[in-house]
């Protein structure tokens, strides 16, 4: 499996927002699955996207 994964930094400039709203995330569980490896937290893209589509709404 080819799967890019992403650092905190590269991710918010992913996503367009900031580090320590990724980090609110994690704290309040309602962001994206992520990988603790040691101190290092990283995502995979595809963990990324599932979490987008999961957050996507239709409004009539």
């Amino acid at each position: 499996m080819d799967d890019k994964i992403f650092t905190p930094k590269q991710l918010a400039k992913y996503l367009e927002t900031s580090v320590s709203a990724l980090s609110q995330y994690r704290a309040l569980g309602i962001g994206p699955v992520y990988l603790k490896i040691g101190r290092m937290v990283r995502y995979r893209l595809s963990d990324v996207d599932e979490w987008l589509r999961q957050k996507a709404s239709r409004k009539n």
